[in-house]
């Protein structure tokens, strides 16, 4: 029999993450959706780390809707925003990527003494 999984909670992954402990430490099972995509390579895959979904059993949905209004979201410990936006960041990461790069082309091209 397969297992109805509802959407009940949109948000960054972050958020989505921090809604998710709350869920299952309360014994409700939850499923994001290409959690371990967005988990191991967002770059590559160009996955949306700010449109997380949450996803309970239908059984659980009553249960976690209230678990997660009585959640406050909005808690700094959190991190409700994605460091990779800033710019500066993006570019910092940028640069050592490049770095990395053109290291690399330099221990390939040089001769072996």
């Amino acid at each position: 029999m397969t297992q109805a999984w509802i959407h009940v909670y949109s948000g960054s992954f972050s958020s989505v993450l921090a809604n998710q402990a709350s869920l299952e430490a309360s014994g409700i099972q939850t499923l994001v959706q290409g959690q371990t995509t967005e988990a191991v390579v967002p770059f590559v895959t160009g996955t949306n780390s700010t449109n997380a979904e949450l996803h309970v059993q239908h059984t659980d949905v009553e249960l976690a809707h209230q678990i997660l209004e009585s959640t406050d979201s909005s808690d700094p410990a959190i991190g409700e925003g994605n460091p990779f936006q800033n710019p500066t960041v993006r570019k910092v990461i940028r640069m050592i990527g490049i770095f990395l790069f053109l290291l690399f082309l330099l221990l390939l091209f040089t001769p072996n003494y």
